[in-house]
């Protein structure tokens, strides 16, 4: 997986998520395109867009972040690699992976990177009002995360699966992002990893275009985990968890259809990290574990 990300960043030169293509807005006489919705930030995707003219991306990424556990500070790395494709249907797809390493910690005595969880959606954009300059959107998303590998000691042994609402609304050079989601916990399938309950995410993320070639982000994120409610090899969380975080970004553009994305994530609300929720393995939920930083490199055409 390591392999693959790092010959991803230096073969794309890519674009990294912004929160909306600051594309310049079609002339009133011109043919609207359909606005599409990219992905969600996958362990380190990027928070969603409004594209008036890009109905393909692949991004790639890295995020370094430092989990305290097991009595020591254990610095953990995260590769993400996912994909969106925005059809004429008013549907797209998104696709994510992500694999993680930890040398010389107690969080895993494998010293190689690992892999992680897939996780496939479908978007449906179900109303679209306004000229591109003042788009709004309102879109659904249904999908689905697949158990990893049971040889890893990152991903998780469930199947979840998520629904949301997304609601876009561009001014200008600003757009406004907010988003509900809903993941269904599956059991767990192996007596190492912690059961959880079910998941609520919520997002706001608010875009500003500096530039042609300058864009910022600010995201910022909740998450409430529920305790376990189901027949699973150990009891699992005994209680609900909840915590948020914030995550300014920078996004450069390099070329017309690439851009290079620098960020960080910092928690404003944590939990105890008790070895329960590192075991739990939910590393795709960005803040639990820690502060981090991150850069994004995406292709878009």
């Amino acid at each position: 997986m390591k392999k693959i990300v790092l010959s991803g960043i230096l073969a794309l030169s890519t674009q990294a998520y912004a929160l909306v293509d600051y594309s310049s807005p079609v002339q009133a006489d011109a043919p609207k395109a359909k606005p599409n919705s990219a992905p969600s930030k996958m362990a380190s995707a990027g928070p969603s867009s409004i594209s008036m003219e890009k109905f393909f991306s692949l991004n790639t990424g890295i995020e370094k972040l430092k989990v305290n556990y097991g009595g020591q500070t254990n610095k953990v790395s995260l590769y993400s690699l996912g994909g969106h494709f925005q059809t004429p249907y008013n549907i797209y797809m998104d696709a994510s992976f992500w694999g993680a390493s930890a040398a010389d910690s107690k969080i895993t005595d494998k010293n190689k990177t690992q892999m992680g969880n897939p996780t496939m959606k479908l978007g449906f954009n179900w109303l679209t009002l306004g000229n591109a300059s003042e788009l709004a959107t309102f879109d659904f998303t249904a999908g689905m995360m697949f158990a990893g590998p049971k040889s890893s000691d990152f991903s998780s042994s469930r199947t979840d699966a998520m629904v949301g609402v997304e609601l876009t609304k561009r001014f200008s050079d600003f757009a406004l992002l907010l988003g509900y989601e809903y993941r269904f916990a599956g059991k767990t399938k192996i007596s190492e990893e912690t059961p959880v309950g079910n998941i609520q995410k919520i997002m706001a993320s608010l875009g500003w275009k500096i530039s042609n070639d300058i864009r910022f982000a600010l995201e910022g994120t909740m998450y409430r985990v529920g305790q376990n409610k189901l027949n699973t090899p150990n009891a699992g969380l005994s209680e609900n968890i909840s915590f948020a975080s914030l995550s300014p970004k920078l996004s450069l553009g390099l070329a017309s259809s690439v851009d290079l994305e620098l960020g960080a994530l910092y928690r404003t609300r944590s939990v105890s990290l008790k070895d329960d929720i590192v075991d739990a393995r939910l590393w795709d939920l960005k803040g639990l574990y820690g502060n981090s930083i991150f850069a994004n490199l995406v292709l878009s055409l």
